[in-house]
């Protein structure tokens, strides 16, 4: 949904950004491709305060949030992608709707069967994402 007031919002947009950086840091090791491992294995700590220890980039990934969708597809190759979510289709909201390919999965709503069935290497997960 686009809001008309982006005063409103100010606070919101900003903790995105601060968002998407974090993110842009931590993929910018995943665009390399799988036969570069130069910086793996590589170990990242997760909005909870865990650590993971990724021994090779990603082939695998899932997105739960549009503002990931976006980073992520300009940043990786879209056949690494296997889930991304609906609003990733809608060319007044995304950035990347040229970028979705069939074998992805379009999540409608955080599911977490659904996101294991994929498989995944990892999951990318938003601070607004219900944990559970």
């Amino acid at each position: 949904m686009l809001h008309r007031d982006r005063r409103a919002l100010r606070p919101l947009l900003w903790a995105r950004c601060l968002l998407l950086a974090a993110l842009v840091s931590v993929l910018a090791g995943f665009a390399v491709h799988a036969s570069e491992l130069e910086g793996f294995p590589r170990t990242v700590v997760d909005g909870l305060g865990k650590e993971i220890e990724l021994l090779a980039p990603p082939q695998r990934i899932f997105s739960t949030a549009l503002a990931v969708d976006n980073v992520l597809l300009a940043l990786v190759e879209p056949e690494r992608v296997v889930g991304v979510t609906r609003f990733a289709q809608d060319p007044e909201q995304s950035y990347v709707v040229d970028k979705l390919r069939d074998h992805m999965v379009i999540l409608d709503s955080l599911n977490a069967e659904l996101v294991v069935a994929t498989n995944p290497d990892i999951v990318l997960a938003a601070s607004w994402n219900n944990p559970d």
